[in-house]
């Protein structure tokens, strides 16, 4: 083989090689995205995201002072996915009468804007979904449990507790 054969034949493994490499680290286009687990405190409004639903819950608490002291009580789980599927943002309160005596507010944190798709509401908690910030816009509920939301489905701006 001629010097310039072999000069083309490696630049030609070079490029097969290097193009068999892009193919086998590249994710395959159907993968779901990866679940994301969020806990938003509605009592302080300290925000956190993980992988893990315990592990956000101890970042949004040491950015708590006194947190050690402090228990914590779901009110409610807000997912992006219908029939409560896929990541989801937890809400959770200082208080163990949840929404008995007790009303919450507040906008979507980063990330969650018009993302809601379905909801668990606990601890006597009926959520109300709002289109715009600052409870404004049109509403869907409130209901304590929402497998697939009929209107404002990835919508929601805002929320309420009662």
């Amino acid at each position: 083989m001629s010097r310039i054969g072999s000069t083309i034949a490696r630049a030609a493994l070079i490029c097969i090689s290097a193009l068999v490499a892009s193919i086998a680290v590249a994710a395959p286009a159907n993968a779901a995205p990866a679940v994301e687990a969020c806990v938003l405190n509605a009592d302080t409004g300290a925000y956190s995201c993980s992988t893990t639903e315990a592990s956000a819950l101890s970042k949004t608490t040491a950015a708590t002072p006194q947190a050690a002291a402090v228990t914590y009580y779901t009110i409610g789980r807000f997912y992006d996915g219908a029939n409560y599927t896929g990541s989801s943002l937890t809400i959770v309160s200082n208080y163990s009468t949840g929404c008995v005596g007790r009303s919450y507010h507040n906008d979507m944190p980063s990330g969650w804007n018009d993302r809601v798709s379905s909801w668990h509401g606990y601890l006597s908690c009926h959520f109300r979904m709002f289109q715009n910030i600052g409870l404004g816009g049109a509403t869907y509920g409130p209901y304590a449990d929402v497998a697939v939301m009929s209107s404002l489905d990835n919508q929601a701006s805002s929320w309420s507790a009662l």
